[in-house]
């Protein structure tokens, strides 16, 4: 993936980057298909029996597999054909540091799925204070994650872009929906976990290829009015007001409880808005002018924002109640 990324930034064919690209996931996706089979044989019945069950597991498994492969290309297509390739340059770069973010979240709260469809499955007492504590510490990480992408964005693209033909001028309205979009790409993660946990694979199928549509065409209604940056609103909003309270209703077939989570986005937004500001501040007190600057104030911030949200978190019960747990069971070590 880095070397293909390395080659699309030396003038790669477009065409041939996605078709490379997606010849990658596909390998990447039988291998580990092979892997598990090889590693499972042991728990395999073998009987004469037909079992369809797994059968249509698999094939929806395919179906949202591919699904995935072709909604994640969807904004790439929609500025190819609405726009041109020098904004589709401005877009990738844009979007580079919250896709790479993005894909390094995404396996660790993927990880806690098997847990959670084990304790799902075994119909646990606690389930539900579980469920609300994981979507709740994963909307702290997507603030985390789109707040450190609004303090360094700028003065990352300006290191990066220097010296080249691209020149990317970026106001705070763009910052904030590069954050926001950074915000949404994480946020909606739980909620897409916990319906694959509960077994929701065909409906997830469903609410991608919604989502998709109504993505497509809000980027197609805003890219000609705001350029690529509509092509982001049309992602957000897609994820925050189709994806998210789609995944919860096929989740606990009702959206009775949802309103808790819109609240505390609503409150990370305006945390964003704050953060905006201080960015602000901060790019005229210090001028960056290299990555290691660059990193020491992420990390600077990262600590003070870390421990902000420790102090917030504190008075929330789920995660007080869920910390004294842990806390409890290492004294009992």
């Amino acid at each position: 993936k880095i070397m293909l990324l390395i080659l699309a930034m030396n003038k790669l064919n477009f065409v041939l980057y996605i078709f490379i690209d997606s010849v990658i996931e596909i390998i990447s996706i039988l291998i580990l298909q092979v892997y598990l089979v090889k590693s499972n044989k042991k728990v395999i019945a073998l009987t004469n029996e037909i079992d369809r069950n797994p059968m249509k597991l698999s094939s929806n498994l395919i179906i949202n597999k591919f699904s995935n492969l072709i909604i994640s290309s969807t904004d790439s297509l929609v500025i190819t054909k609405f726009s041109n390739y020098e904004n589709l340059s401005v877009f990738s770069i844009c979007v580079y540091i919250p896709n790479t973010l993005f894909n390094i979240a995404l396996p660790i709260l993927n990880s806690l799925s098997h847990s959670l469809g084990n304790m799902l499955a075994r119909m646990e007492s606690y389930s539900s204070f579980v469920l609300r504590v994981f979507i709740k510490l994963s909307l702290n990480l997507s603030l985390y994650i789109s707040a450190c992408v609004i303090i360094g964005l700028k003065s990352f693209i300006d290191l990066f872009t220097y010296g080249a033909d691209v020149i990317i001028e970026l106001n705070l309205f763009n910052i904030f929906i590069i954050g926001l979009y950074t915000y949404a790409m994480i946020a909606y993660l739980p909620f897409n976990i916990i319906s694959f946990a509960k077994g929701k694979i065909k409906e997830i199928t469903k609410l991608l290829i919604l989502e998709a549509t109504i993505n497509i065409c809000i980027s197609i209604l805003l890219i000609n009015k705001i350029g690529v940056f509509g092509v982001l609103i049309g992602t957000l909003l897609a994820k925050l007001l189709i994806a998210i309270p789609n995944y919860y209703k096929a989740s606990f077939e009702t959206l009775k409880g949802i309103w808790q989570y819109f609240i505390i986005m609503l409150m990370h937004i305006l945390m964003l808005l704050l953060i905006l500001k201080i960015q602000v501040y901060l790019s005229l007190i210090i001028a960056i002018k290299s990555y290691l600057i660059l990193v020491i104030i992420e990390l600077l911030f990262s600590i003070i924002f870390i421990l902000l949200l420790i102090l917030i978190n504190y008075f929330d019960v789920d995660i007080r109640m869920f910390v004294r747990n842990i806390l409890y069971k290492k004294k009992e070590n």
